[in-house]
């Protein structure tokens, strides 16, 4: 994996955070993030899932476009599909075909994102559990995407907190 891209969202995080004046534990309360792991990120030593970046960057109050910016995306992808809901089903079957519409076979396509097969395949086919924010900016690339499962993946993992934090609150509900 091309390490560049988590080193840009790695620093676009720290500059982010130390612009505002904020400890890491104040970003942590305010993103709802584990303890210690925003630093962990911050000094490159781990990859970001896409929820931990979506938290992250709630609790910076950074944008998608900001990332985009960052990453030299094209922000006008963001605005297209604003209000599509995105789970991960539809991105893994969005990453499938578009793989299938260049006419990549697993193996090509592999080489080309400098991975091996069975990454590719537990991608497409639900059997990944942790998705890599930068996993997937480096296969829009290349996918030649401009920016489209980015944007996607940042979707599916708003949502994914959304549904998650919708329940916890369900089962928490005490009746009058």
């Amino acid at each position: 994996m091309n390490t560049e891209t988590r080193n840009q969202l790695s620093d676009l995080i720290k500059s982010a955070r130390l612009e505002k004046g904020l400890t890491l534990r104040e970003v942590e309360a305010k993103g709802g993030y584990q303890s210690g792991m925003i630093g962990r990120l911050e000094n490159r030593k781990f990859d970001f899932t896409i929820e931990a970046l979506v938290q992250i960057c709630r609790g910076l109050d950074l944008t998608l476009k900001d990332v985009l910016v960052c990453l030299d995306i094209p922000t006008f992808i963001a605005e297209e599909d604003k209000e599509r809901v995105v789970t991960y089903d539809t991105l893994r079957s969005f990453l499938a075909n578009s793989r299938l519409e260049k006419g990549l076979s697993l193996r090509k396509f592999a080489q080309q994102f400098n991975t091996n097969v069975n990454t590719v395949q537990r991608y497409e086919k639900k059997q990944r559990s942790i998705y890599s924010f930068t996993h997937f900016v480096e296969l829009d690339r290349a996918l030649s995407l401009n920016g489209k499962l980015v944007v996607m993946a940042w979707q599916a993992g708003e949502n994914s907190l959304q549904t998650r934090t919708m329940n916890k609150q369900s089962r928490h509900w005490e009746p009058a």
